[in-house]
């Protein structure tokens, strides 16, 4: 794969980020298989590797998915590589905020998950502190608040964001 085709897939998985979606799995499993053979930076590598396996992950789950690798195995290598991207850069608040959305369950049992919501939290808390600018952690963090039914929180959360982020219709 030449180098402006991985710049191609490094933009692609930016945008995918948003708009999960759009990118075909095919340009997801070239750019997982680009990353495996490349010698760049680790972090970079770590980060980009975390994101491309969640993003298949998320389209792993869809009903007519053609990825060849399952949901879960996905989601574990996902988190291993923004594990992995923390240990060499713990202030990398792209990896945070990843890594809490990726932990975020779709459906939850307050009593059984307290730990599980008590460390996404403090992760979105973490990136807020280190970043506080951090568009989609504000985001992300008020809508699984409003998930767990705690709407007031969000509230705050994204009356945080809009301050930072005054043209934002997302978080009003």
């Amino acid at each position: 794969m030449s180098r402006l085709r991985f710049f191609y897939n490094a933009s692609l998985l930016y945008l995918a980020t948003a708009y999960s979606s759009e990118i075909p799995v095919a340009d997801l499993m070239s750019h997982l298989n680009f990353l495996t053979l490349q010698h760049t930076p680790l972090n970079t590598t770590n980060f980009e590797l975390g994101l491309t396996y969640q993003l298949l992950a998320d389209a792993a789950a869809g009903a007519d998915s053609i990825v060849p690798l399952g949901e879960w195995d996905l989601r574990r290598k996902a988190e291993e590589s923004y594990r992995l991207c923390i240990l060499e850069d713990p202030n990398n608040t792209d990896a945070l905020s990843n890594l809490a959305k990726l932990l975020t369950p779709t459906s939850l049992h307050s009593d059984s998950d307290q730990n599980l919501i008590t460390s996404i939290l403090s992760l979105y808390e973490l990136v807020l502190t280190i970043d506080p600018l951090h568009f989609q952690s504000y985001i992300n963090s008020g809508l699984f608040l409003r998930q767990l039914g705690r709407h007031q929180d969000a509230a705050i959360i994204f009356n945080r964001g809009q301050i930072h982020h005054p043209n934002s219709t997302i978080l009003r």
